[in-house]
């Protein structure tokens, strides 16, 4: 009772003044809870990282050994009950990848005049986070993991992504897929419509025939073979 009264108080250590004894037994239930709330974020990461491979459709990565995550089971694309692929994003040939190119750039022309999608473009630029794109694409191009850090409403969430997939559009060869979590289901619907108008995507939004945008959450998906960033929910 008092351990927890400790736990739950602003000013812990009311084990100082027990008994020699009675510490040590303290100290080894601190040592049990640790290693206990150790374990749960080690599982939380696995859960994690497996997630990630079955939308990848990739093989286990080294990054749990070097997490200290053990052993994670082989990942295995998500299946529905027909059999399809309910989560991950559709691999794309280099000539389907060359099309999807013309089709974006055509739209790109197509909206400079667009008023609507000229203000977006500006929003964009006074991101506190545009100031940085240049960096950032030469840090993911040199470095095999990147952290961003930035305030809220800095652009990290809705224009990162994008900074990686229009430098592969302006590229040749294979493109990427992109996946970002979103916490809840709202943001990441909200964000995904927002991103899709930003890219310039067909009116019909994420999920539509030739969108590069799309979202997957638990009781609603809008993926199109074309989709490269995905927005989802972990």
């Amino acid at each position: 009772a008092l351990m927890k009264l400790s736990q739950d108080s602003e000013k812990p250590g009311l084990q100082r003044g027990l008994p020699p004894v009675y510490r040590q037994r303290w100290q080894e239930w601190d040592e049990k809870l640790l290693a206990e709330l150790q374990e749960r974020k080690k599982s939380l990461v696995k859960d994690k990282i497996l997630f990630l491979e079955r939308l990848l459709r990739t093989k286990p990565t080294m990054l749990q050994s070097s997490l200290g995550l053990g052993t994670v089971e082989s990942a295995q694309p998500l299946s529905g009950p027909k059999g399809e692929d309910e989560l991950a994003l559709q691999e794309m040939s280099i000539d389907a990848a060359e099309r999807l190119r013309r089709s974006y750039q055509e739209r790109q022309q197509a909206l400079e005049q667009e008023v609507e999608f000229d203000q977006l473009q500006q929003q964009r630029q006074r991101l506190p986070v545009a100031e940085y794109k240049e960096q950032f694409l030469r840090a993911v191009a040199s470095q095999g993991v990147v952290v961003v850090s930035g305030a809220t409403g800095s652009g990290k969430t809705t224009q990162v992504p994008q900074y990686v997939l229009e430098d592969a559009l302006e590229k040749s060869g294979p493109l990427p897929n992109i996946i970002v979590t979103e916490p809840r289901r709202i943001s990441a619907v909200s964000v995904a419509k927002r991103v899709s108008q930003e890219m310039g995507d067909p009116w019909e939004g994420p999920g539509s025939r030739e969108s590069l945008v799309g979202y997957q959450i638990r009781l609603e998906k809008k993926v199109a073979s074309s989709t490269r960033l995905l927005f989802c929910t972990v």
